[in-house]
């Protein structure tokens, strides 16, 4: 998912040796954050684990006010304990300055410095126990309300933290247009909180007791009573690294069968595209495999290199590497004596959408093709677009401040593209350039208001399949869907987290089942 991809860079953690207390993240009963933490008088050391295996480790100063001072961040891909942090960064503010340092890899730090307000304290939007530490300094005014000012360093926004019923051991807090409630014990610290919008439980733990909380492996069994079964299976490469991914095969099924691959969106992604962003989580593939299985076609989906089961450096990695990794997928099955090797289909999504029709050219043999929100023009030019959209729908800022930052938008994206290997990939490849060379049957669905791929770039890219000679090229816009294909109005990716459903819609999955087994009828072979 390209959007959500920077802030995901900063929001992985680093366990801590000797955690004193934890916060427990539970949404819609899915374990999806454990957060480590001390404290003393002048430091909070913060270690975050999220569900899928990043990891992040910060560290703040506690001035004497209580205010959270100066932040140091290491970011983590999935599997990569013994690395080098993806992403480093120093955050300290003097006066009304951010003053930011950033670096990516081996690359040299980047300094920016942030216009925001004096007073403001550097924090995370998804850390309970910095949000403790500025309950305590609110508390410290001895009045029943307070507001604060906070300094995202995800996205560099200046925020008013409101606080309201400071007085008791319950108290509300609204950043921007989240409320949280948190209770506090007689000594101040958060026992229990929540953010009722996202269906989001936060209890505490202290003691012993936080240093052996686990996550648990994420589970991909069929659900009971499904068609299909759920094997678990490893997927070797030649560059060095396995994937581990699983194989759903209809159980009545006889002889070798169609099976389909699945391409996750950018950002590190389990073999479900697990996004735990939309309230109960999202989990695309899952759907898909469900669907697939139902109508007699197999599905192999992956975690992406470097993340939950696959080995592999995610955090060098470039679209042309997740390319490799399917390639090698295809390999895979083309030993299994279950699978029809004439009846191979991709099914990427977002980043998966572009990484598909790489891997057509590469391999003509495929059977099809499917595009779910598959991008039509560069990466630079999505990215710019995001930013403009992101910057016109901010509703805290005055219109001059909108038309600064709209006019910095361009030289804001083509600093930002030489960050990493896969944004200076992603930023140069042009989708409407590789899909003259495929040959191979095509599907695109596309949600008429997703606001990251946007529908006007789906008749670009069904001419250009049809411009290189591709005869079988079928295109559909769904109104009213999002980049999820879930009924958005307006698609605007703030509202992510507010959404009425997890559940992509049942008439595009239907359509892309229909597809592929249209395509899969032919006799299979014995």
């Amino acid at each position: 998912m390209f959007l959500l991809r920077f802030v995901t860079l900063l929001c992985l953690a680093a366990p801590a040796a000797k955690a004193q207390s934890a916060f427990v993240y539970v949404l819609r009963g899915d374990t999806i954050v454990i957060e480590r933490f001390t404290r003393t008088p002048t430091r909070l050391d913060v270690s975050m684990t999220m569900k899928g295996g990043t990891r992040q480790v910060t560290s703040s100063r506690i001035a004497g006010n209580g205010h959270l001072g100066a932040m140091t961040l290491a970011a983590y891909a999935s599997g990569a304990a013994d690395a080098a942090p993806a992403v480093e960064a120093q955050v300290e503010l003097t006066g009304d300055t951010a003053i930011a340092s950033k670096r990516s890899g081996g690359a040299p730090a980047r300094i920016q410095r942030i216009p925001t307000r004096a007073a403001a304290q550097p924090m995370l939007s998804n850390s309970f126990a910095q949000f403790e530490a500025l309950v305590m300094a609110a508390r410290r005014t001895r009045t029943a309300t307070a507001t604060l000012t906070g300094f995202f360093v995800t996205s560099g926004a200046t925020v008013d933290v409101a606080f309201s019923g400071l007085l008791t051991d319950s108290v509300s807090m609204q950043v921007a247009s989240v409320t949280m409630w948190l209770v506090s014990d007689k000594a101040g610290q958060v026992i229990r909180a929540g953010v009722p919008s996202q269906a989001l439980v936060v209890t505490r733990v202290n003691g012993l007791a936080a240093s052996k909380i686990a996550m648990g492996r994420p589970a991909y069994p069929a659900p009971a009573g499904a068609p299909y079964s759920a094997e678990q299976v490893t997927v070797p490469t030649t560059f060095g690294h396995s994937l581990g991914g699983t194989f759903t095969k209809p159980v009545a099924a006889r002889g070798r069968l169609p099976v389909a691959i699945s391409i996750t969106g950018s950002g590190a992604q389990d073999r479900d595209e697990y996004i735990s962003i939309l309230p109960g989580g999202y989990r695309l593939f899952r759907q898909v495999a469900d669907t697939l299985g139902r109508r007699g076609i197999a599905m192999l989906r992956m975690d992406d290199r470097g993340y939950g089961e696959s080995g592999g450096n995610y955090a060098s990695a470039t679209s042309r590497d997740f390319a490799n990794d399917i390639r090698a997928a295809i390999t895979y099955l083309r030993t299994r004596a279950d699978v029809d090797t004439t009846r191979i289909f991709l099914v990427g999504h977002s980043e998966g959408g572009m990484v598909a029709p790489m891997v057509a050219v590469d391999e003509p043999a495929l059977a099809g093709i499917v595009l779910m929100a598959g991008p039509g023009r560069t990466g630079r030019e999505i990215l710019r677009f995001q930013s403009s959209f992101r910057i016109e729908h901010d509703t805290t800022l005055t219109p001059s401040q909108r038309a600064a930052a709209l006019a910095g938008v361009n030289a804001g994206v083509d600093a930002e593209i030489t960050r990493t290997p896969w944004l200076t990939f992603f930023a140069a490849h042009d989708p409407i350039a590789t899909a003259h060379k495929v040959a191979v049957p095509v599907l695109m669905v596309q949600g008429g208001d997703d606001q990251q791929v946007i529908a006007a770039e789906t008749p670009l890219l069904e001419k250009a399949f049809r411009d290189g000679g591709n005869r079988d090229v079928t295109a559909r816009v769904f109104p009213a869907l999002n980049h999820f294909f879930i009924l958005q109005p307006g698609g605007d990716p703030a509202g992510y987290s507010t959404l009425a459903t997890n559940l992509a819609s049942a008439e595009v999955l239907g359509v892309v089942a229909d597809w592929i087994a249209i395509r899969a009828t032919r006799v299979p072979s014995p």
